[in-house]
């Protein structure tokens, strides 16, 4: 449980610093319909087919990803992963904590899972 104490303080520490994103030349620069990049926050994204299920893709052509208009899943909010901790903490299962906080018992684990591992090992 020690590992958990040293996530949820780093977590608190990190949540404090305010990162701004955007492209080299300052600024979010938007496109004429509103697409920006979601990684480095370029407008300067060009449309590069679609899904199967009819959803627009676009590549950018600052850092070279590709994305969707609109996902299908949500990504989970640094407030509810710390939360998510402190319940796991708790004794609460994976499932349980999904249901509450509305994500899939695998969101809830590989996020867990993901956040621990970047502690550093030995403390």
């Amino acid at each position: 449980m020690k590992w958990l104490v040293l996530v949820l303080h780093e977590m608190g520490e990190a949540g404090k610093k305010i990162r701004g994103r955007g492209n080299k030349k300052g600024g979010r620069k938007k496109r004429e319909d509103g697409v920006v990049c979601r990684w480095c926050g370029s407008g300067e994204v060009v449309k590069n087919g679609k899904k199967p299920d009819g959803r627009q893709t676009y590549l950018c052509k600052e850092c070279g990803r590709r994305m969707v208009e609109k996902p299908k899943y949500k990504r989970m909010r640094e407030e509810d992963l710390k939360l998510a901790l402190k319940m796991r903490a708790e004794g609460m299962s994976y499932s349980a904590i999904g249901r509450v906080l509305g994500y899939s018992e695998a969101a809830i684990r590989m996020n867990i899972l993901k956040k621990t591992l970047k502690t550093p090992s030995g403390t």
